[in-house]
């Protein structure tokens, strides 16, 4: 790897710079809203605990289920972004998006072909296609980050994230009327039923790729020197983790409120089995809620990031996820069918933030020819917080308890939260200097 240190970003006029900013960005928002859109007909904390317990009662391959799209999808993009980095243009990668979105109308296909005699090749089928699914759109979504911090203005990225996911938010009343009807009583009878559903959501993806790949990579200002190599990459992450103080921070706090997420596949459960809610009606209204959380909390967000940066939102966030966690725990004490409507309106708030959060944080602050890196190791890191709902069966299934359960995610809920109040501001905070000491370090 070369030991010149890292570039910054040249100071030459925007013009430039971003020559293919009035193409790129409908192609980003285009894709942004299908792909969006089209997640809640997919959706890992309404739509797939629901499947999956019609094929077993195992609460913990109910909540290997929940977790899997955000372990296969986190886990290997450190990996990812090592191949990314020793390559001079990224839109290469964006084109593996189409091959791993066609696994899911092909898994539809054979789910409806299995009917219902065959639940363990379903569940199978099922596991593999969508693992496989969120792996690529792992590889995708480290050259997509990259792109978009050098293809797109950091306000043309806060209105990407912002009114990006508001229109998120109002064509999942669309997706919610998609998933009511196709899980209503008098609907096709399961197993066709979910395969009429993820066949229309696997065309929807391809469609959302084809603006993906359409996105045109920009020309370096300067010649920007490649990644480590294989043999000097662990090196390289262990010496960026030991040294940025900032960054290391700011993915533990990351890791603590991902783990807010070990009650989520059991919510939609829970108000099946325990209060008593019609399954049908309450996946749909759900998918409502979550619409108009993301909604209220996409426009708020990108006011926020304008104004004050990606800081303030990772605050927001973490308001939200403590919010969540006693709603839940109101639910089970009182019985309350509202307290857990609520706790999926704050899951949405929480889903409109992510992007002007915790994406754009790591834009924001990581070095241009590293960004790759940065947001491939905070996202690997981040799978293990986020494979806490396998933790949320364990615990589930030893105690038969809810209230332990919800209990535990609210103490983490409030220690993340806590901690975050000490986050660096990205704006003002450069990994430049530290990137020169890495180097150096492995040089």
């Amino acid at each position: 790897m070369s030991t010149t240190t890292s570039t910054p970003d040249i100071a030459i006029p925007e013009a430039l710079r971003y020559r293919h900013l009035r193409w790129n960005f409908p192609m980003f928002l285009l894709d942004y809203l299908i792909f969006g859109i089209t997640y809640n007909l997919f959706s890992p904390t309404v739509v797939v605990p629901e499947f999956i317990s019609n094929l077993t009662t195992d609460p913990r391959i109910i909540g290997l289920a929940g977790t899997l799209s955000t372990l296969c999808w986190l886990a290997p993009q450190l990996l990812f972004s090592q191949m990314i980095t020793r390559r001079s243009k990224r839109r290469p990668f964006l084109r593996a998006a189409l091959p791993f979105r066609t696994l899911i109308p092909l898994m539809a296909l054979v789910i409806a072909l299995a009917g219902n005699t065959n639940p363990g090749v379903i569940l199978v089928t099922f596991l593999v296609c969508y693992g496989l699914f969120w792996i690529g759109d792992g590889l995708v979504t480290v050259a997509w980050a990259d792109m978009l911090g050098s293809t797109l203005t950091p306000k043309a990225r806060a209105t990407l994230f912002g009114f990006g996911q508001f229109g998120v938010a109002i064509g999942a009343i669309f997706s919610r009327e998609v998933v009511r009807k196709l899980l209503a009583p008098d609907a096709p009878p399961f197993p066709h039923n979910y395969a009429l559903l993820f066949g229309i959501a696997g065309t929807c993806f391809i469609i959302a790729a084809l603006a993906l790949v359409s996105v045109r990579e920009e020309e370096d200002a300067v010649t920007v020197p490649s990644g480590p190599t294989l043999r000097q990459f662990l090196p390289y992450i262990f010496t960026v983790l030991r040294d940025d103080r900032r960054f290391r921070y700011f993915t533990i706090v990351r890791l603590l409120l991902d783990f807010v997420t070990m009650a989520l596949p059991f919510y939609i459960i829970f108000g099946s089995d325990v209060l008593k809610a019609e399954s049908s009606n309450l996946v749909g209204d759900s998918i409502l809620l979550i619409t108009f959380g993301s909604a209220s909390a996409s426009l708020l967000n990108s006011q926020i990031s304008r104004h004050f940066g990606p800081r303030a939102v990772v605050w927001l966030i973490a308001v939200a996820k403590v919010a969540m966690a006693s709603l839940s725990l109101i639910s089970v004490s009182s019985g309350n069918l509202t307290a857990l409507h609520a706790c999926f309106f704050m899951l949405g708030a929480i889903n409109g933030s992510t992007g002007a959060g915790i994406f754009d944080y790591v834009i924001t602050y990581a070095p241009a020819d590293r960004r790759p890196i940065y947001m491939g190791l905070t996202n690997t890191i981040s799978a293990i917080g986020n494979a806490a709902p396998i933790i949320g069966g364990f615990i589930l299934n030893q105690t038969q308890s809810y209230p332990v359960l919800f209990t535990t995610t609210l103490i983490i809920a409030i220690v993340g939260a806590l901690l975050s109040l000490r986050l660096a501001d990205p704006r003002q905070s450069t990994a430049l200097q530290v990137q020169d000491q890495v180097q150096e370090a492995i040089a």
